[in-house]
């Protein structure tokens, strides 16, 4: 038996992008900084910056409700991807596709804001 999950808690490191595929799903991505549990030794940096993917409402809802340094939480699982690059060099990156994702700070009325759980996978994406 083989198990791929990935649980992360961190900020966002910028805002994040939302773009489309030729089949007009939605896509967004955005970098976690997830700070390490050990004190780094000087010069090292303090967090690990990870790359993160979101598809259908949950990329909307992650692009219009989350700005950077915000507080998040996510699961999925981890993905290799491999291409070629403009000059031909083969290249390849580990990234984490996120299944379900989770807003951590609370707004100024100190009420939580809506979930991506909230949304409707149905509702016509736009």
């Amino acid at each position: 038996m083989s198990v791929n999950r990935v649980v992360l808690t961190g900020r966002l490191v910028a805002d994040p992008e939302l773009r489309q595929t030729t089949t007009g799903k939605n896509v967004a991505t955005f970098t976690l900084a997830v700070q390490k549990k050990i004190k780094p030794k000087e010069g090292e940096p303090s967090a690990d910056f990870l790359r993160i993917t979101t598809w259908g409402a949950t990329a909307k809802y992650v692009h219009d409700y989350w700005t950077k340094g915000k507080l998040v939480a996510c699961d999925g699982r981890l993905q290799m991807r491999r291409w070629q690059d403009q000059n031909g060099t083969n290249r390849e990156t580990i990234e984490i596709v996120a299944d379900n994702v989770y807003s951590l700070d609370r707004g100024k009325t100190g009420k939580a804001e809506a979930a991506a759980d909230d949304i409707d996978p149905f509702a016509e994406e736009g």
